[in-house]
């Protein structure tokens, strides 16, 4: 056997100049541009890859340009997806507070219907204990038909009016049997029997 060692070169096709000259290109243009003007001028990369200095700068200067556009382009893209998520934000914030205020119209009409009803209660009420004060001054014996009349006016239910009067005419009773009593200088006789 051969006692030499077999070197293997490295292939020097036309691609793999291409390949390399392509590197090369792409390393000087991310140089300051100093600093890769200075390696044209030395001569060296020219003789390396077998091309003329000219040719090499237009090659450097076509990738620069090339790398610049696309980062025009991306910073753009940055700028639309930008733009894309804060329309997108301001749409939900305005979504928010429309809905915000939706809630709180309906709270404030909730809230005047409540007041409304109670109102209206209320009235009824007054309504209702003037028309038993007035029924309690009649005789008994005209009650039963002064409610009816009463239920039909305040359109309420008879017999639960009617249930509604006995409780107070008998507390309008016991009240009034108290003021006696005070007037007579015997109410805490009626207070003892309470």
């Amino acid at each position: 056997m051969n006692k030499t060692p077999k070197v293997v070169g490295l292939p020097n096709s036309e691609e793999e100049r291409a390949r390399r000259l392509k590197q090369e290109v792409e390393r000087l243009a991310a140089l300051p541009i100093v600093e890769w003007r200075y390696y044209l001028e030395t001569g060296e990369l020219t003789k390396k890859h077998g091309i003329e200095a000219a040719t090499l700068k237009q090659m450097v200067e076509a990738t620069i340009h090339a790398n610049e556009k696309k980062a025009r382009e991306a910073k753009a893209d940055d700028r639309r997806q930008k733009q894309k998520a804060e329309r997108r934000q301001e749409r939900e914030n305005r979504l928010s507070r429309q809905e915000q205020e939706r809630a709180r119209k309906e709270a404030v009409r909730a809230r005047k219907a409540a007041e409304r009803i109670e109102r209206e209660q209320e009235t009824r009420r007054k309504k209702r204990d003037a028309a038993f004060a007035w029924i309690a001054e009649l005789p008994k014996l005209t009650h039963a038909a002064r409610l009816k009349e009463a239920a039909a006016r305040l359109g309420e239910d008879f017999e639960i009016l009617q249930q509604e009067f006995e409780v107070y005419f008998a507390a309008a009773e016991e009240l009034e049997g108290v003021a006696c009593d005070r007037r007579s200088g015997w109410w805490w006789v009626a207070q003892a029997r309470a």
